[in-house]
């Protein structure tokens, strides 16, 4: 990516900022995988390795401490792990802190409190969270709600960022424009995820999923037809204002920061096709896959409960994505 003008133009910051967290981001991952596969890898030639342990809790807690064991100066190592660990934890703290206080601190009821006692009082709660980690049982109760947390929670969030970002977003002004406009919206709106359910939960369960999603776009673009002859304007005019209601305005937030200096207002080449790859993206194919994922989890873990823990450790782990479900519907509604 090309910056423009001095070190004194600030829009040369955010650029380079950007790129420099980008390829940093996924450099260290990209090492990383060497540092799995690897380690998994020569465990595996040894005889040693257990395939239910090549991720997550299993990885950090056992492949590697078994990996360490085989190397030289194995304490050495494993002090290096350990701080590692310690330190991802403490990375961790920050971005969950600093990410939650700031929303807090948007917000009209908390806006006027100081960041700083919002901090510590979110500290406080953290730490007396984690208690009951420190106990016997502490051991299944982590790893109960890591499975339930990466399993279900992430891809709801995920789910849920892509519902109000491609379809919360920018729906007052696009309804207000005319009657036409609010049921070509509505019947795109409802006719997405209603479609998507349906066909998720028939085709996931009768283990037909890849046909369900050939089906969900087949269905879902006849939808889409209907929504452009509701909406009874031009096609270029429907695809803006309606179809891409929402991320197209984000998406060219995202591309005019690239823009060049006295340039700020002309659409370079190459933002529409960026911005109909990253709304497509986000607004319909995204939550489409997050979906059948999640689905897909869930039926396995019906047919097969996680490690074989009693109903109540599982109902300890439904609880967590529920709790955030619950959550987003109340923030959205009252905050």
């Amino acid at each position: 990516m090309t910056s423009y003008g001095s070190y004194n133009d600030p829009k040369k910051p955010i650029i380079a900022d950007s790129i420099i967290i980008s390829v940093s981001n996924c450099s260290f991952s990209f090492i990383a995988g060497f540092a799995v596969w690897t380690t998994v890898g020569y465990l595996k030639s040894k005889g040693l390795l257990d395939k239910s342990n090549v991720a997550g809790v299993g990885l950090a807690f056992i492949t590697y401490p078994t990996a360490i064991d085989e190397m030289m100066l194995s304490n050495l190592w494993a002090l290096l792990l350990g701080l590692t660990l310690f330190m991802l934890g403490i990375d961790s703290s920050f971005s969950a802190i600093e990410a939650t206080s700031t929303v807090i601190c948007d917000t009209a009821m908390a806006g006027k409190a100081p960041r700083m006692f919002i901090a510590f009082v979110l500290c406080v709660i953290g730490f007396l969270g984690s208690l009951p980690f420190c106990a016997n049982w502490g051991f299944i109760l982590f790893d109960v709600v890591d499975h339930y947390m990466c399993n279900y929670l992430l891809l709801l969030i995920g789910i849920l960022q892509a519902f109000g970002c491609g379809w919360f977003f920018d729906v007052q002004d696009c309804m207000a424009k005319s009657e036409a406009h609010k049921k070509s919206l509505l019947f795109l709106s409802y006719s997405y995820w209603g479609l998507l359910l349906l066909i998720v939960f028939i085709t996931v369960f009768a283990n037909e999923a890849v046909i369900g999603m050939i089906l969900f776009w087949v269905l879902y673009a006849m939808c889409a037809g209907g929504s452009f002859f509701i909406s009874k304007v031009p096609f270029k005019q429907w695809y803006d204002e309606i179809l891409m209601c929402g991320v197209r305005r984000i998406g060219y937030a995202c591309s005019q920061m690239t823009r060049p200096p006295g340039k700020e207002q002309e659409v370079m080449w190459w933002e529409p096709a960026f911005v109909f790859y990253w709304g497509v993206t986000v607004k319909y194919v995204n939550p489409m896959f997050l979906m059948f994922i999640m689905i897909a989890a869930l039926k396995k873990d019906i047919e097969e409960p996680y490690e074989g823990y009693g109903p109540g450790w599982r109902a300890v782990g439904f609880t967590i994505p529920i709790v955030g479900f619950v959550m987003f519907i109340v923030a959205t509604a009252f905050c």
